[in-house]
């Protein structure tokens, strides 16, 4: 969760809100305070890159500027910018800025100047054309007729006004994701320590660490982000790029965020889905002894769940070499059928527009029985936002 700032004691009430852009080429900041004509992100954390959004940005020129870029120059060429977003929460002289995070320019899909043209209003007379490069065209507005010994030179002509740019963007594990070895790499044993060894961007340690066995991670398509994800799994959690584009682990230890129903709540619509993907009602374990003997176990699901209930059985069968007697054989069997009765549920929840949430943070509706972790995240100039909230249930 994004620190609140005395955000939530205004989030209820009507407030105004506009985004604001700083551009970045390299840790150089080429502009600041742009303004987004509309914008929309795309945060999922069953995907890579994590985040992908658009924005519009519509540039008034102040010197005939035109912010149409292209490769090798511009302020927003997709081969050099990266931008701040920052949010603007105004409620009567409340005022806080709330950073959504920062996002790498991958494709212009559209770009226009706006030109006006300018005619000549009125003459301005030189003796030589050396006054007219030197003078003239310093001290000349656009559009003057200039006449030098008698001759016209100059005449109307076009002026860019505004630039009108579309940006597609995506956050910045992009950049591993995109980075993957070029040879060979032998891991860490240290999951904290491979991760920063590999991340390319800072790493926010949270909690203990964990022990990884060594892996050799091949020179392919992926295998750096591979890596960055097998720590953060072996961690407990999974890696997310946070607003200041750093990783964190979000984990069980992740801040949790109330929404509420209700009159005095913010949801406007709440729904959720089943499925039998994944579901087993007969579990049939095949194991063996220290000394080769053949060990067999079943479970069979109680209640509702029970074949002879629902009228049909699902057999999954499972088998482990650390199994060696009848006791751990009935205790796997058993463990197998608490995982296959249950299921994780992705609980979609439309809401009024909250800054403060951010992927990978716990979300709670009190009195629905409903808490799990945010695995999608839609958001954007409208009033409203889309949450995933994925939990994991009994069946």
């Amino acid at each position: 969760m994004r620190e609140d700032s005395g955000l939530s004691t205004v989030l209820d009430d009507g407030y105004s809100r506009h985004l604001l852009i700083d551009v970045l080429h390299g840790s150089d900041l080429v502009a600041s305070n742009v303004f987004a004509e509309s914008w929309d992100l795309d945060g999922n954390t069953d995907r890579d890159p994590l985040t992908t959004g658009r924005v519009r940005i519509v540039h008034s020129s102040i010197n005939g500027e035109s912010w149409v870029p292209t490769p090798q120059s511009g302020i927003l060429s997709p081969f050099r910018a990266t931008l701040i977003l920052t949010e603007v929460i105004e409620v009567g002289s409340f005022s806080r800025r709330v950073q959504l995070g920062m996002f790498d320019v991958i494709d212009v899909p559209y770009a226009e100047d706006i030109t006006a043209t300018y005619g000549h209003r009125w003459q301005t007379e030189v003796e030589t054309s050396d006054d007219l490069f030197e003078d003239v065209f310093t001290e000349t507005f656009p559009g003057e007729s200039v006449v030098v010994g008698g001759g016209w030179v100059g005449n109307a002509h076009e002026i860019v006004v505004a630039s009108i740019v579309d940006l597609e963007i995506v956050s910045l594990d992009s950049r591993p994701l995109g980075a993957s070895f070029r040879s060979p790499r032998t891991s860490l044993t240290s999951a904290w320590s491979e991760w920063r060894k590999v991340g390319l961007l800072p790493v926010i340690q949270t909690g203990a660490d964990a022990v990884i066995p060594r892996t050799v991670w091949p020179a392919a398509d992926g295998s750096r982000l591979d890596d960055i994800q097998a720590c953060a799994t072996a961690l407990g959690g999974i890696p997310v790029v946070d607003s200041f584009g750093q990783w964190v682990l979000a984990d069980d230890n992740t801040p949790t965020v109330e929404i509420r129903l209700g009159e005095t709540g913010t949801i406007v619509d709440m729904s959720s889905a089943l499925t039998t993907d994944g579901f087993a009602n007969v579990i049939v374990g095949n194991y063996e002894t220290e000394a080769g003997v053949p060990l067999r176990a079943e479970w069979v699901a109680p209640g509702y769940l029970a074949p002879s209930v629902m009228g049909r059985e699902i057999v999954r069968f499972h088998t482990s070499s650390t199994v060696r007697t009848q006791g751990q054989a009935d205790a796997a069997v058993a463990a197998q059928g608490a995982i296959a009765t249950s299921q994780d549920i992705d609980v979609e929840i439309e809401c009024i527009y909250n800054p403060l949430l951010e992927l990978g943070d716990h979300v709670t509706v009190p009195g629905e029985n409903v808490s799990g972790v945010v695995r999608r995240l839609r958001v954007s100039d409208e009033a409203t936002m889309q949450v995933t909230v994925r939990m994991r249930r009994a069946l």
